[in-house]
């Protein structure tokens, strides 16, 4: 099997993936400075103060949101700075309407690629961010990359935050998030490394190869932000886990790439959203787990496109009988955990082992699969 940027299990097929990474959340979690606690809840308070329709998150949740602030400002603050409010603009709007025309879609997403790598790649080196203002040109700049919907959603909220505070603060509250977000890189290339080790060498060698196409920003991720994802997902689900044990019946999301039909076609059955598997192939990760998981009365469903994931999600929506178990790739799980949580539904994460379809990473599509082991111990 061959590895492209990431690979949860090692070679002596042993893998201690997920005992790894809840030993590292916990390390990351319980040795929290005080500075960096007293900054977290200070947000929190402000949010408890300010917010009136959402529930509020554990002080988990939050941190998370920060860190991750600290991390994308470490990895693209300089393009962000580099970019026009008017070139962002205008690539976000393309990102905006490329879903409601699908007879433009192809068209809208050659012309962010093209204009996405031309102006989205500059670098102004020399200059950090540090105030309000430059803060929304890097929001701005997310957005336009089309790869950080959900991050974008709760930086915001932090925006409105740093309206409240002085400019020391502000320059203060970004300069921290980075100094934690360099450490969190350090200690979780020590730990986590491992299961990355071909990241680099992929943005190195096959990343060019993506250059003018829509998905360049998306394959071209750092190495810290497979780590973030992989922390951020153990969170998302040490949060959504209480309410998920609690659900009657459990229901198992499958992402297409795991199929491996005997001549090529999924025959899978499409009426809408909804994707079922039609069991054509005997041998076909996707059939092997519905007739495994349907002896214990749980459902399996194909995972629509991410473009579409939101609305398959909506029948799901504010009910607490049915727990969704999301089966994705490194680097979009804690998306699409972010978005199940934003619809209130109750629900658990598990990493593909491994990333290979045929869109983003590979020519012929490398047939995925996941820990088997993991997903049992989530439904208990």
């Amino acid at each position: 099997m061959e590895t492209i940027t990431y690979n949860l299990k090692p070679e002596n097929n042993n893998s201690s993936f997920y005992n790894e990474l809840s030993g590292f959340t916990d390390t990351i979690l319980n040795n929290l400075s005080t500075f960096t606690v007293k900054k977290v809840n200070r947000f929190i308070h402000f949010v408890k103060a300010n917010q009136k329709k959402e529930a509020i998150g554990s002080f988990n949740d939050y941190y998370l949101e920060y860190l991750t602030m600290g991390v994308l400002l470490n990895k693209y603050d300089n393009r962000a700075l580099a970019t026009s409010k008017v070139l962002s603009g205008i690539i976000k709007w393309l990102y905006n309407n490329r879903s409601k025309n699908q007879n433009l879609k192809p068209h809208i997403d050659k012309a962010r690629g093209i204009l996405a790598t031309l102006f989205l790649t500059r670098q102004k080196r020399g200059r950090e961010i540090s105030n309000l203002k430059n803060f929304q040109r890097f929001i701005n700049w997310l957005e336009a990359s089309g790869e950080f919907p959900e991050e974008v959603i709760r930086l915001k909220a932090w925006q409105i935050f740093f309206t409240s505070l002085s400019r020391l603060d502000v320059a203060d509250y970004i300069k921290s998030s980075k100094e934690i977000a360099m450490d969190f890189e350090k200690q979780a290339k020590a730990r986590l490394g491992s299961y990355t080790k071909r990241v680099a060498s992929f943005r190195k060698e096959e990343l060019p190869e993506h250059r003018f196409k829509e998905n360049y920003f998306f394959c071209g991720r750092y190495e810290v932000e497979y780590h973030l994802n992989m922390v951020g997902a153990e969170i998302l689900n040490r949060s959504l886990q209480r309410e998920f044990s609690h659900t009657t019946s459990k229901v198992l999301l499958l992402p297409t790439c795991m199929s491996k039909p005997a001549n090529g076609q999924c025959k899978a059955n499409y009426s809408g959203l909804k994707i079922s598997c039609t069991g054509c192939t005997h041998n076909c990760n996707i059939n092997r787990r519905r007739i495994e998981y349907a002896k214990k009365d749980i459902e399996v469903a194909l995972i629509p496109h991410s473009s579409g994931f939101s609305k398959f999600l909506e029948y799901w929506k504010n009910q607490h009988e049915t727990g969704l178990i999301g089966v994705a790739c490194v680097l979009n799980l804690l998306k699409g955990g972010y978005e199940m949580k934003k619809l209130n539904i109750p629900s658990q994460c598990v990493f593909l082992d491994y990333c290979g379809c045929k869109k983003h990473w590979h020519k012929d599509g490398i047939p995925t699969d996941f820990n088997i082991n993991r997903l049992n111990t989530l439904i208990g």
